[in-house]
């Protein structure tokens, strides 16, 4: 019995480092404000980006979170309930085209702007040029990072008509609030 327990206490770290893996992300936390008919609500949402996946969640509120996979081109989505949904990764965003222009919303300058071919919503960025969103290969991301470029935003506003009849426009404002480098557990980067 004696031998046992040690064996188990010889394989315990072996077992934790074969179940765990500490893998390099980005980290980015951005404020999200959006303004509707009812006024402004803020939030937090924090993005790990590694070599191949986006992973993003709402701080304080983990139920709700997305990961991109660019190696298996999909998109999972988890809401409130907790269903999960997922996408083809080309399948979960709106056609847009890019036009290299100035344009101001809401009070400062973007270098791109992003506009739904129905002509009902508007995008407008600062991009980070110097850091290039990893795997991105320019074909866009349906959340933040939707930016048909690479790049990662610093600030974003987004402009959009409401679906819901008597919503009117409703705009969606984004900061980057801070971006460092950590580890993370490559276990955790998932949603289930």
């Amino acid at each position: 019995m004696r031998i046992y327990y040690i064996f188990l206490v010889l394989f315990l770290p072996f077992s934790t480092f074969l179940y765990s893996q500490k893998i390099p992300a980005l980290e980015c936390m951005y404020k999200i404000s959006v303004r509707d008919k009812d006024g402004i609500h803020n939030t937090l949402r924090k993005y790990l980006i590694t070599s191949d996946k986006i992973f993003s969640f709402f701080v304080n509120d983990s139920s709700r979170a997305s990961l991109a996979d660019f190696k298996q081109q999909t998109v999972k989505v988890k809401n409130i309930n907790g269903n999960v949904y997922t996408t083809g990764m080309t399948n979960s965003r709106n056609p847009v085209t890019i036009k290299q222009k100035k344009d101001s919303i809401n009070g400062f300058v973007g270098d791109y702007l992003i506009t739904n071919i129905g002509g009902a919503e508007n995008i407008s960025l600062i991009l980070d040029s110097s850091t290039k969103i990893p795997k991105f290969k320019g074909e866009g991301f349906f959340d933040v990072f939707d930016n048909g470029l690479g790049y990662l935003p610093i600030k974003g506003v987004k402009e959009a008509l409401s679906p819901i009849e008597g919503q009117g426009n409703i705009i969606w404002t984004i900061s980057l609030l801070s971006k460092k480098v950590i580890e993370v557990d490559s276990s955790l980067l998932r949603v289930e």
